[in-house]
This record gives C-alpha cells, sequence and structure tokens, in this order.
C-alpha cells in the first residue's frame, strides 16, 4: 500500500513537473509573454538635405542635371504616427512640391513613399538641343535607418517621360542620393 502511494505521489509530482515545464516553454513562466515590437518615434518636424548622385533615362533629359551631381538640397518633413504606419508631407528642392508620403518604420529602420504631389506633371527642355518632354511623376522612395535625432538613407524619385507634340512614353527619368534629416525643422517653400 505504501508503495503504491509512492507511485502515485511520483506520477503525480511528474506530472506537475512536466506541466511546469510546459508552462514555462510555452511563454507561461514568469508571468513573461510576448515582447511588443517596437518602433522608432519619427512623429514631429523634421529637416536636412538630399544629395543628388545619379540621374538616367529619357534621353537627353538626364543630362540636364550633370553639372549638380553631387549637390544638395534643402528638405524638411512633417510626420505623424501610429505604431509602425508613419504619414505626412514632405518639401524637397529638387522637385518644388510639398508631397504626402506614408510608410513604416521598425526600431531602426524606415521606409516611405509618396502618395500624391501639388507638382505632378511638369514639362522640361533639354540643354543641348532644345527637345521638349512632359513629365508625370511616377514615383518617390525614401529608405534609411533611423537613429536618435536623425534617418538617413536613399531617396529615389521616378519620372514618366512623354513626347509633348503625340503622347508617346519616351522612358522613364529617375534621379536619386542620399539624404540626411534631423529632428527640428524650418518651413521652406511655403
Amino acid at each position: 500500500m505504501i508503495r503504491l502511494s509512492w507511485k502515485i505521489t511520483t506520477g503525480s509530482v511528474a506530472a506537475a513537473s512536466a506541466l511546469l515545464v510546459f508552462s514555462w516553454a510555452c511563454g507561461g513562466g514568469g508571468n513573461r509573454g510576448p515582447t511588443a515590437p517596437s518602433f522608432a518615434d519619427v512623429s514631429g518636424e523634421w529637416s536636412g538635405r538630399t544629395t543628388l548622385e545619379a540621374a538616367s533615362g529619357c534621353g537627353c533629359l538626364s543630362d540636364n542635371f550633370a553639372d549638380v551631381i553631387g549637390i544638395d538640397k534643402y528638405t524638411v518633413w512633417d510626420i505623424s504616427q501610429n505604431g509602425a504606419a508613419i504619414q505626412g508631407r514632405f518639401w524637397d528642392d529638387w522637385f518644388w512640391s510639398w508631397c504626402d508620403v506614408t510608410g513604416t518604420v521598425g526600431s531602426e529602420s524606415f521606409h516611405a513613399e509618396s502618395t500624391s504631389c501639388e507638382q505632378e506633371e511638369v514639362e522640361r527642355t533639354c540643354d543641348e538641343n532644345g527637345v521638349r518632354r512632359d513629365l508625370v511623376l511616377a514615383s518617390i522612395s525614401w529608405q534609411g535607418t533611423v537613429g536618435d535625432i536623425y534617418v538617413t538613407g536613399n531617396w529615389v524619385m521616378t519620372w514618366d517621360c512623354f513626347n509633348p507634340r503625340n503622347g508617346k512614353a519616351k522612358g522613364a527619368l529617375t534621379l536619386g542620393g542620399p539624404f540626411s534629416i534631423h529632428r527640428g525643422a524650418t518651413v521652406a517653400g511655403g
């Protein structure tokens, strides 16, 4: 009888031990549940510089940018944030327009894309031969790394290129380079 009682007690201890190990392995140990994801705080006003590093496409129009490769332009951002989701607008001296953006942030990552700009269609003329092209903004994207008071990374802007006489597509003009923004802004461009 004592022996049977011992077996029951041993079985109960083994069952309780197994339950404790299972509970611990499933996150029940010490009341530790899943860790909430962390997002960098990028809400507020930012300002800084964008640099044109490359221009290509749309025939001779990309040649117009040869003299400004390596030049910095001013940019200002106003961002609101809800968890990982961001939205807001930015001004950039490369295209003299306010643009709306949406995007996401992680603990150190930043991604934003333009959803619309005040100036989405422009006409440009090649410097050398006077060829005219209509440009329609296709996309602007920003990829970067978030620090305590800065965001750095790269931007790419693409314009669809058309012949204004017949409306035929003539490729795309792509501009891009690095950017660096920091907390605090001075309003630019109106």
